[in-house]
């Protein structure tokens, strides 16, 4: 009964006839559908292709120094100071330059940057990046890391009550003393206590010699 009831009810309904797309609908419903993914991998390959460049563009430093102060070292004070050192100095890594970066950390805390600069600090000293340092007052350095040569020559033990630092007067660095850091600045050496730091920095050595003025090339 319920059949029949349907097929009278229904009689005059016309079946559904699919609708033929032309080939520029289906195109088009191919891009509404498909979009998102296409965008994704563009941005994908871009990331891969930016990174791939990075990698290959960057040069490695062969020396590094780091600057710490309330203010960071402008970017034509930092190149100024490479510049005087990289003709004092030899090619590392044999890639045919010498290069001198100068890492600058400004610590002022009224700075908001200044937390993400004592990070970018704390990453150069625990991997070894920087083999001199320049800052203001050296011994509230050591007392932090313990990381500098002292005037014995030697580096502090882990247990040291006492620490000294041998540090040496901005002032009196033979090719930099000219260069104004606004400020009353000392240098000082740091030493690897890490056997993979102390390989990865063999011969930076040379840096501080020339920094101090005690050997040229």
């Amino acid at each position: 009964m319920a059949s029949e009831y349907l097929m009278k009810k229904y009689k005059d309904v016309t079946p559904f006839e699919p609708v033929q797309l032309t080939e520029k609908q289906k195109r088009r419903n191919w891009w509404e559908y498909h979009k998102i993914y296409f965008l994704i991998g563009v941005l994908v390959l871009a990331a891969a292709v930016g990174f791939a460049w990075d990698m290959m563009s960057r040069v490695d430093p062969d020396y590094q120094i780091a600057f710490i102060g309330q203010r960071g070292l402008d970017e034509a004070t930092s190149n100024l100071i490479a510049e005087r050192l990289q003709p004092m100095l030899s090619d590392r890594d044999g890639d045919g330059k010498v290069i001198v970066q100068v890492n600058s950390y400004g610590l002022d805390p009224a700075d908001p940057y200044a937390y993400t600069a004592q990070m970018a600090l704390s990453n150069d000293v625990m991997l070894g990046n920087s083999s001199v340092y320049i800052m203001e007052d050296p011994m509230e350095v050591q007392r932090q890391f313990g990381m500098f040569y002292q005037t014995d020559g030697t580096l502090p033990e882990d247990d040291a009550v006492e620490l000294d630092c041998a540090g040496f007067a901005w002032k009196d660095c033979p090719l930099l003393a000219d260069i104004d850091l606004s400020g009353e600045y000392y240098i000082a050496h740091r030493g690897w206590f890490d056997a993979d730091q102390k390989d990865r920095n063999a011969g930076t050595e040379a840096l501080w010699d020339v920094m101090t003025g005690k050997t040229s090339q």
